[in-house]
């Protein structure tokens, strides 16, 4: 009779550890759910040098993927006094398609996906345009 309890006791510590497990790895599957576009923009600045550098913007939730995808965005270049540097300004819309509006972020980096030096970040929202501003030398 002793070892009915004792096996209970053991099968109920075991089916919660696994519980708890589960329902660790169903939440980290859910955290990991987010689609994102990176185009590389490749521009040269007005004092003839060029660049490279990538426009990777993230939102949570597949189901953004074809909007975000769709992002569109624009350049504008300009030479400050000193002509050293040159003032870098990335207009972004994400529209919203059928869905309703969406929280993105954008981050401007000399590497594909986010990596390198990051230049810009901004969060914004599908539907509205944003800028992210930079500064490159020349």
């Amino acid at each position: 009779m002793n070892g009915i309890p004792r096996v209970i006791r053991s099968l109920l510590v075991a089916s919660t550890a696994a519980g708890v497990l589960l329902s660790q790895a169903a939440i980290s599957a859910a955290a990991a759910e987010f689609c994102f576009d990176d185009p590389a923009l490749v521009f040269v600045t007005p004092s003839g040098v060029p660049h490279t550098v990538y426009l990777t913007t993230f939102a949570a939730g597949l189901e953004h993927s074809p909007q975000v995808h769709a992002q569109r965005y624009s350049l504008h270049l300009e030479t400050d006094r000193d002509d050293r540097q040159t003032e870098v300004a990335v207009h972004v819309l994400v529209p919203n398609g059928t869905s309703r509006p969406f929280a993105v972020h954008s981050v401007i980096s000399t590497g594909p996906n986010g990596t390198g030096k990051r230049l810009a970040n901004r969060d914004g929202i599908s539907g509205r345009p944003y800028t992210l501003e930079f500064e490159l030398p020349d």
